[in-house]
């Protein structure tokens, strides 16, 4: 388990550091593509994550499930197995998108000439992405971690590099993100070659290949429903809004990163310790004070960034303009609401340990498939007419739901005795004290309107201790950390 710990913190690094360098990538497509062409983008990216769920989830799953590393043979066997059907499986597909590319131009904004040329371009990417899978799972398999992390990071290096270099000093344009994320790819599949063929067998088994489709295929409508509920917004966005709104919606949907960062930080360090700590006394106790300072971390969270996003927004961009356009500002009303998106997915997340402690993981796809469906149901009734609002709202209500129904299979399952009094107060306060600066966000100078901002927070950690919310223990914990600093 400490081993296991150890690896999760490798991973949790290379993760929230390669979605910042990624994440750095967004403010130079809205700076130098037009609306029009970063839909596009976002739309095909979009469709991507679909298929690389589709080409190997799957098979992924049934790697993890039958590789054993102290059967050399039958190792090699599932990694071959697993390989090929994804190999197949995708160019099947990808070859299928290529050849009719033409009559696929639909999805696209029909704004940039050789439309069907991008499509052509994207066909390949989830292939080349997807056949990667099981050459990663072997590194993470074989507790090779600061390999993957290295070959992930060389990934990540190399599209961000080479797409500032393409994009603001050639001025190449919307073909060279995916020709960028082409040439990345085929790098690190060079990387991966060696492995690859030393773990490659060419005899057929087909009770072992009935063993990992039975394992792998019920393990999709989860994982579908899981990239739906992030991504399938954008193209319902740009069939009822246009692709101006749709590009909008997305620019701003990303802005919600910090509370991204910190449920995914949370999430890698989470999953080992719930695991290490279940079985010792006081355990219960222990996951409960968590999610109620997780609850306290997110609230900050959600507050700091809600007051201050319109400041950070304005910061000068490498080259021309700032981190958010003004022709991108008017979509900034949806910041708050993904932010709360993300919380309650990381309070899933939270819910789910119960689920795994009573291997009870069934579950999870009952509540993810249930919110999924939610979701799609409240964003085909408010898209419509309220645009890409109603598409955040509809991505709140789907990670809400998930939330709920973990929670309620969780409570059965393994129970853990919450303290609800104390994430009550926490949820009311924070209701307020953002109510609040809303309705009093008055003219002030900037300078003013920082102090007030600044204020609410400070007044909202006091009615914390008003309302009982931090012990005499804690606080005399945190006087001690200050004193030592």
């Amino acid at each position: 388990l400490k081993e296991l710990a150890g690896q999760t913190v490798t991973y949790g690094i290379f993760t929230i550091v390669g979605r910042f360098l990624t994440f750095i990538l967004f403010p130079l497509y809205i700076n130098f593509l037009p609306k029009s062409a970063y839909a596009d983008i976002v739309i095909l990216y979009s469709y991507i994550g679909v298929l690389n769920i589709l080409y190997a989830s799957a098979l992924e799953s049934a790697f993890f499930r039958y590789y054993d590393k102290d059967d050399l043979q039958q190792s090699r066997s599932v990694f071959s197995h697993s390989f090929f059907t994804i190999l197949i499986f995708g160019l099947i597909i990808s070859g299928t998108i290529f050849i009719f590319s033409d009559s696929l131009t639909f999805i696209l904004s029909g704004e940039i000439k050789n439309s069907a040329d991008l499509i052509r371009l994207a066909a390949f990417v989830p292939l080349i992405d997807a056949i990667q899978f099981i050459p990663f799972g072997l590194l993470r398999m074989t507790n090779k971690a600061r390999s993957f992390v290295i070959i992930r990071f060389i990934h990540v290096i190399i599209f961000v590099t080479l797409s500032y270099i393409a994009i603001a000093v050639l001025g190449m344009g919307v073909f060279a993100v995916l020709g960028i994320q082409l040439i990345a790819s085929l790098i690190t599949l060079a990387i991966h070659s060696g492995r690859i063929i030393e773990n490659l067998t060419f005899t057929y088994d087909s009770k072992l290949m009935k063993l990992l489709l039975k394992y792998g295929v019920p393990t999709l409508p989860a994982a579908l429903s899981t990239i739906f509920l992030n991504v399938a917004d954008k193209p319902v966005v740009k069939e009822f809004a246009g692709s101006d709104a749709q590009a909008v919606y997305s620019a701003n949907y990303r802005l919600g990163i910090p509370m991204l960062l910190f449920i995914t930080a949370f999430d890698y360090a989470w999953r080992p310790f719930f695991l290490n700590n279940y079985k010792n006394e006081g355990s219960n106790d222990l996951f409960s004070k968590i999610l109620t300072y997780f609850t306290l971390m997110g609230a900050l969270i959600f507050l700091s960034f809600s007051f201050f996003v319109k400041y950070i927004v304005q910061t000068p961009f490498i080259g021309k303009g700032k981190l958010l356009p003004d022709d991108y500002s008017g979509g900034m009303v949806i910041i708050p609401i993904i932010l709360l998106a993300y919380w309650f997915n990381g309070m899933y997340n939270n819910f789910s340990a119960s689920l795994h402690i009573a291997k009870k993981t069934k579950y999870l796809a009952y509540s993810i498939v249930t919110g999924t469906l939610i979701y799609f149901a409240i964003m085909f009734l408010t898209v419509p007419v309220y645009g890409y609002i109603g598409a955040a709202w509809a991505t709140l209500a789907g990670f809400a739901t998930n939330a709920i129904l973990i929670y309620y299979f969780a409570h059965k399952s393994y129970h853990i005795q919450y303290d609800w009094i104390k994430i009550s107060i926490i949820a009311i306060l924070t209701t307020l004290i953002y109510f609040v600066n809303h309705t009093f966000s008055f003219n002030f100078g900037t300078l003013a309107d920082i102090f007030f901002k600044i204020s609410l927070l400070v007044m909202f950690l006091l009615l914390l201790r008003l309302f009982g919310f931090f012990t005499k223990q804690e606080i005399a914990a945190i006087k001690k950390l200050f004193r030592r600093k």
